[in-house]
């Protein structure tokens, strides 16, 4: 009856505590940190107690005396009274385990509605580690209601993004729910397990993570893999859009390893069902835009073999394309010869529409058949002028200029815009881009004209650049001040709105980002940065990185810094990549202090954090041993030496990479002292080097 009333719980109740975590989360972060109101319960905890109970007397009678208690107070607190806890079960040898000793304090968490997730993760992790499954399993279902109505519970500061003690909360249940069968043998609730699955997005890498502390066994590991992969496999339909989506969403993020993975799962599943010939050609043909994309030529192949093989249908136009396109991409010798082979079979076995015609006009181009493409192009348009589109004119003129025939390829623009053309985005890039380039302002223009008014581009990188640019070589030629340049491009941008073209602020933050780059140019960068952020403009976790790293490799480190802070004041974890560009920004600087406060206050404490992503690494390290080599500062060598040391004690399987490796070593021959655990991973690593 359990298991039934927590799928309802779950089914009934957690969309709409998402909800609310959704709008919660998008608040500003609360800060955590001991405000004077809680100074009496933090002065318990630095007592000096012998047993548990004394401590958990006193923290429960003090908070009884509370009139106004605030989760957002507890959530550090609560920890910290955790902490306490174990600190005193094992100087004293109390014999009994984390989940025992924790549940007193638990329940007086939950009693004064101040008990969060990440304390409770804590208790159910302990249970999984004492091979209590049903036990977890249970208490877990009876306090889900209380986290389901109190959605603050699932936020912290921390946590806001990145949703970690979230999933490890779900995660958790999950584990002990499928292990509690394994050990009582009863049958899994197919509902239950995958109310619990719709929660968080189970993953290998997720599985790992948490498995760091809930130290299950690979028997126990494999158990929750097999159960996962009959779950996936009874709600599994390949034809799903939901199905394409995923693997739309994994090419567009150029995610190849668990892209090729899903593919050949899929297949696999519905072949070993018998049910290959229930495939729909749309599959194949999302399968293969989304190989094609992240430059998957081969796997292209193979999926065209595979349909071919089994006889599932006649490919259709799409799917042919796709194969088109592969053989184009391909960096083969015989690649011409292929293009042709495949250009005939689709003449012979399909008909051919433009996207085919698209495709093997550009791979002539490219190859600098120009005539030729222009002599099939003319042929088309006699005979299947429905087929002579927009996106072959731009084909041409992109051509035209990947072949330095801008001033044909300009005259045509010309020629088409007046018939009604509607250029690709490429092909106004490329024309724009050669027209100032040769200062012809004047052309420029109305070409700036044409694109401010064109709802079907998009405006990216390269029309940014080419936009400021433009309005660069402008102020140039007609003495135009910074402010009036920075005005200029904001009546472009209001112009293209009121037009209704849609752009992105990623692509304007990277060309910011470029020009912040240049010493001629970094003082109107950062002026424009800041006329968008005055608009309203809000940096996503791209464009802060773009941002910092284009201020640290230009050396303007106090700007990086204040980007850096405010990234975090808008909720974004900090990732080393992130706060590694400025270590090497401070690497050739002789601000030792400035280095080290930064390191103490902003990626020390990140050591121990469940994020990989933000957690210390082999760059992190490189950056600070070569600031302090470069200075020539030998107790800064010793105060990172120390750093490292610190890193393996934490984390003992810590990649050195390549180079730190060589530095380490050629320290230690100079003298410096390596802790034992690192100085055995040098020595391994310069060994097998050697070999």
């Amino acid at each position: 009856m359990l298991f039934r009333s927590v799928t309802r719980q779950i089914r009934f109740q957690s969309s709409t505590a998402q909800d609310a975590v959704a709008t919660a989360q998008k608040s500003t972060p609360q800060k955590f940190n001991k405000p004077k109101r809680n100074r009496d319960l933090y002065k318990i905890m630095e007592q000096d107690f012998k047993e548990i109970t004394p401590l958990l007397d006193q923290m429960e009678l003090k908070m009884q005396s509370r009139d106004n208690i605030y989760l957002k107070d507890f959530i550090s607190l609560g920890h910290t009274w955790l902490n306490k806890i174990s600190k005193v079960k094992n100087e004293n040898s109390i014999n009994a385990a984390d989940h025992i000793l924790f549940e007193r304090a638990i329940n007086t968490l939950h009693e004064n509605d101040v008990l969060h997730i990440s304390h409770f993760n804590r208790m159910i992790i302990s249970m999984i580690q004492s091979k209590k499954f049903e036990l977890a399993f249970n208490t877990w279902s009876k306090q889900l209601d209380y986290f389901l109505q109190n959605e603050d519970t699932f936020i912290s500061a921390m946590d806001e993004k990145s949703g970690f003690e979230k999933a490890t909360f779900y995660c958790n249940a999950f584990c002990a729910y499928l292990l509690s069968l394994k050990e009582s043998g009863a049958k899994l609730d197919f509902q239950l397990a995958q109310s619990l699955l719709q929660n968080f997005y189970f993953s290998e890498r997720l599985l790992s993570i948490i498995n760091r502390k809930l130290n299950l066994s690979e028997d126990e590991l494999n158990f929750i893999r097999n159960e996962v992969n009959q779950l996936k496999s009874q709600n599994f339909d390949i034809n799903s859009s939901k199905h394409l989506k995923e693997i739309t969403k994994l090419s567009h993020n150029h995610r190849l390893i668990p892209l090729e993975h899903l593919i050949d799962e899929s297949l696999q599943k519905f072949k070993s069902l018998d049910k290959l010939s229930e495939i729909k050609p749309k599959v194949f043909e999302t399968y293969m835009i989304a190989l094609n994309f992240c430059k998957r030529q081969a796997k292209v192949v193979e999926l065209f073999n595979f349909i071919q093989t089994n006889k599932l249908f006649t490919p259709t136009i799409s799917i042919w394309n796709q194969l088109l396109a592969a053989q184009i991409t391909f960096s083969l010798p015989n690649m011409e010869k292929r293009v042709e082979s495949v250009w005939k079979l689709i003449n012979k076995l399909s008909t051919p529409n433009s996207e085919t015609f698209s495709i093997y006009i550009k791979n002539k181009i490219h190859n600098g058949h120009i005539n030729e493409s222009i002599q099939i192009l003319n042929d088309l348009r006699k005979k299947n002028p429905e087929l002579w589109n927009d996106q072959l004119k731009s084909q041409l003129i992109e051509g035209l200029m990947e072949n330095k025939k801008s001033d044909e390829a300009f005259k045509l623009f010309k020629v088409y815009s007046e018939q009604g053309f509607s250029p690709s985005k490429d092909a106004y890039n490329k024309v724009l881009a050669h027209l100032i380039k040769n200062n012809k302002l004047e052309e420029s223009g109305e070409i700036l004209d044409m694109m401010i008014n064109d709802k079907n581009v998009e405006p990216d990188t390269a029309t940014w650049t080419a936009i400021i640019d433009f309005l660069l070589k402008t102020a140039q030629k007609s003495g135009m001040s910074s402010e009036k340049t920075i005005s200029e491009l904001f009546t472009i941008m209001n112009d293209m709105k009121s037009a209704g073209v849609k752009y992105n602020n990623v692509s304007i933050v990277t060309v910011i980002a470029n020009l912040m780059r240049n010493s001629s140019t970094h003082a109107l960068g950062l002026d424009i940065l800041t006329e968008f952020e005055k608009t309203g403009l809000k940096l996503n976790e791209v464009g802060y990185t773009a941002v910092i790293t284009s201020l640290c490799d230009f050396g303007d480190l106090n700007n990086a810094l204040k980007y850096y802070s405010r990234s975090k004041e808008n909720g974004l974890l900090p990732r080393a990549y992130r706060y590694n560009h400025i270590l090497k920004g401070y690497r050739s600087n002789s601000d030792i202090e400035a280095t080290k406060k930064f390191y103490e206050t902003e990626i020390k404490p990140l050591a121990t954090t469940g994020d990989l992503s933000s957690l210390p690494n082999q760059y992190t390290y490189f950056f600070l041993i070569s600031q302090a080599i470069i200075t020539g500062d030998a107790q800064f060598t010793k105060y990172v030496i120390k750093q490292l040391d610190e890193q393996f004690a934490i984390n003992g399987d810590f990649e050195l990479g390549q180079q730190l490796p060589q530095i380490l070593n050629t320290l230690k021959g100079k003298g410096f002292t390596l802790g034992k655990p690192l100085a055995l991973k040098v020595d391994k690593a310069i060994s097998a080097n050697k070999v």
